[in-house]
């Protein structure tokens, strides 16, 4: 120990170095939290758009369903699906497509100001929402259809 030789202290134009060093650092990493606090948010409103919407769809088609057994309708012919499908429907298009699709133009060409990338997110969702709906019911065709070739 005896060989060590004695620490000078920092000077103090090396004492501001560090320092800005450190707030530096400190900027960058509360400036990434902030960024990905944001993402988060944006993820959760597609989500939330997304179950919306499915939650939307399915309430239209209970409601359809109700109304052609009201209306006489037998279940499992072409008549009763199209007067469920017509509850879920505007202008001949299904809702989360429609809500989906509008959103997601509107958001994109910026016509929302400040809320246009929250408003890009709902639509996102919906379009995801029509997805998943539209893929469940091409899916459950495609084994019906197997079922009754084989």
């Amino acid at each position: 120990m005896a060989n060590t030789p004695a620490k000078s202290k920092p000077t103090y134009t090396e004492l501001a170095d560090m320092y800005n060093r450190v707030k530096t650092r400190e900027k960058k990493a509360k400036s990434a939290a902030k960024a990905e606090g944001e993402r988060m948010v944006e993820d959760v409103i597609t989500l939330a758009s997304a179950g919306g919407l499915s939650y939307l769809m399915g309430q239209k088609h209970a409601e359809g369903e109700e109304a052609a057994v009201a209306a006489g309708l037998q279940r499992n012919t072409q008549e009763f699906d199209e007067k469920v499908d017509e509850t879920a429907q505007l202008a001949g298009v299904d809702m989360d497509v429609l809500i989906g699709g509008a959103c997601t133009a509107v958001g994109m060409m910026g016509m929302a100001g400040n809320m246009s990338g929250t408003v890009r997110k709902i639509g996102i969702g919906g379009l995801a929402a029509a997805a998943g709906r539209i893929g469940y019911d091409k899916g459950g065709e495609s084994v019906t259809e197997k079922d009754e070739e084989g």
